[in-house]
């Protein structure tokens, strides 16, 4: 966590969706959003006209209809009429929805934050080999550093630091939390890793020069082994976005909210 805050605001979303991780990620994912879609819906229940705007919605379905009848007769000024319409019904409706998306906002926010900590890499388990990551400035080169011995390692403790300055260790370490320390000359510095629990520490820490900073090689969460990220998007999001866009409009239909 980079500051105090984001801890508290973690520990309070663990608080509420803590027990997903009991589940497997892909279940997880998708009670996600599927609480996502409750949330909205709910809000849209409470927070409108859900008379208004059914007749809304009916009126509009009507003069979809209209247009595709003028435009097929090539009536353009009555099409031109009933689009105008059909636009300012289209404002009707969003003076009553932009108040429960407004509200949304705060517990979408929350639920995000939280699969952003929690679903972003796939935890370790329990004597899985893993490569640990150590970034010192250019300038140690060939000076020699020292992990301290912890678990397996499957390459030696004490490394040469190469040009570009990063040190690979491959370890293997049961379950628990793990302190991993790093010595470098008189310097000490701390990165913990969770092993076979239900989630991960974060993967990567900033130092004090000249350790500038540390990582342990996590693997990236796929949603259901195939989806990908996409323009700097993480997968599950894109998999989380994708399931919200399939739940919404049916859960829309089923429970009869416009």
């Amino acid at each position: 966590m980079n500051n105090g805050f984001e801890l508290h605001v973690l520990q309070a979303a663990d608080r509420l969706f803590g027990w997903l991780l009991y589940l497997p990620a892909d279940v997880r994912l998708l009670l996600l959003a599927g609480i996502t879609c409750l949330v909205v819906l709910s809000l849209r229940r409470v927070m409108t006209d859900q008379d208004r705007l059914a007749r809304c919605y009916r009126d509009k379905q009507r003069l979809s209809a209209k247009i595709r009848e003028n435009r097929r007769a090539g009536n353009k000024e009555e099409v031109a009429r009933l689009q105008a319409l059909k636009n300012r019904i289209g404002l009707i409706q969003l003076r009553q929805e932009w108040r429960p998306l407004a509200v949304a906002i705060l517990p979408i926010l929350a639920i995000a934050y939280w699969a952003s900590s929690r679903l972003h890499y796939r935890p370790l388990k329990a004597h899985e080999p893993f490569n640990f990551r150590v970034h010192l400035s250019p300038a140690a080169s060939g000076t020699l550093i020292h992990l301290v011995p912890v678990g397996t390692c499957l390459d030696g403790w004490i490394k040469e630091i190469p040009d570009g300055g990063v040190v690979h260790w491959t370890l293997r370490l049961g379950s628990g939390q793990h302190p991993l320390t790093i010595r470098y000359k008189e310097n000490t510095f701390v990165h913990p890793v969770l092993i076979g629990m239900r989630r991960y520490a974060a993967p990567r820490l900033s130092h004090e020069p000249p350790v500038v900073a540390s990582e342990v090689g996590l693997e990236v969460y796929r949603p259901f082994g195939v989806i990908g990220g996409f323009v700097g998007l993480p997968p599950w999001l894109i998999g989380y976005l994708m399931i919200v866009l399939i739940l919404t409009p049916i859960s829309k239909r089923l429970s009869h909210t416009y």
